[in-house]
């Protein structure tokens, strides 16, 4: 189960919040809940009127009330951007980053959950705004040459060239762990929404980059063709779907659980000739 940190005090430090009509409160709590790790919900207003058992629910108005300071000087009504409409599909939550991601000096640092959230930020044109803006707060520069996934992507592809001839195109030379990096974060999130779908799993990120290392180490073994780097990310949300997660959030495969049972039943089996021996003693 995804765990992630919350205001306690907005119910009654954050006057815009104590503002807002009972429906938009709780509104706002369930897409913060619901959104991913870069604040980006999916819009899907028949979703939330069903879950949250209303008969019609006004985004528009939700946005404005949800963007609405107030002056505590005299009082007046200001605009503060929370949320935003992306694309008309997403809804933005433009602090979500920060706030679940700062450290104490109030910076975000370049973590493996902060970079794939970033990237997904920047494959919709978000990054470079949610910085100058301060949305976000790095702790340091973004790292010399770091890109959007889909033009990392682009570049990838150009990496290989169409290599031996065999069942179809493939890389240069059958990919190894080394030839394919981090997974993209529009992938990721795909991941991690098929799992929710088709076995109802939760996990998070961290969860489905160390299952992606996992996949390569197991399958990129250098004697399989892959027609290129996208083959491959087919492969593993294919792959992934297969797994059982424990509620710790280790993928673990049938011969490791069964071998963790095991050895929970020599644990018992001794534990109970000690009780035994300690008896007759």
């Amino acid at each position: 189960m995804a765990k992630r940190f919350t205001e306690t005090e907005i119910w009654k430090s954050q006057r815009w919040f104590r503002k807002l009509n009972p429906i938009y409160k709780l509104a706002f709590c369930y897409i913060k809940d619901n959104c991913n790790h870069s604040g980006l919900w999916k819009v899907d207003c028949s979703d939330l009127i069903d879950d949250l058992g209303l008969d019609s629910f006004d985004m528009n108005g939700f946005i404005e009330d949800v963007n609405t300071e107030f002056d505590p000087l005299n009082g007046k009504k200001i605009k503060k951007e929370r949320l935003r409409l992306v694309k008309k599909n997403y809804l933005w939550i433009t602090g979500f980053i920060q706030f679940q991601y700062e450290g104490k000096d109030k910076t975000v640092s370049f973590s493996a959950p902060v970079r794939t959230a970033l990237m997904f930020l920047q494959s919709i044109d978000l990054l470079q705004e949610s910085i100058d803006k301060g949305y976000v707060t790095l702790k340091e520069p973004l790292p010399e040459g770091w890109k959007a996934p889909k033009d990392k992507d682009k570049d990838k592809d150009k990496e290989y060239e169409k290599g031996v001839q065999g069942e179809k195109q493939s890389f240069k030379t059958m990919p190894k762990p080394e030839n394919v990096s981090e997974l993209p974060a529009i992938k990721i999130q795909k991941a991690i929404e098929s799992l929710k779908i088709q076995t109802g799993q939760t996990v998070t990120v961290e969860q489905v980059v160390e299952m992606w290392d996992v996949f390569k180490i197991q399958n990129l073994t250098g004697t399989k063709y892959y027609a290129d780097v996208g083959a491959v990310e087919s492969h593993f949300l294919n792959w992934i779907v297969k797994k059982k997660f424990e509620h710790n959030g280790i993928g673990k495969t049938r011969q490791e659980r069964t071998t963790s049972s095991l050895e929970r039943l020599a644990q018992r089996g001794s534990q109970a000739i000690e009780r035994i021996r300690a008896k007759d003693g």
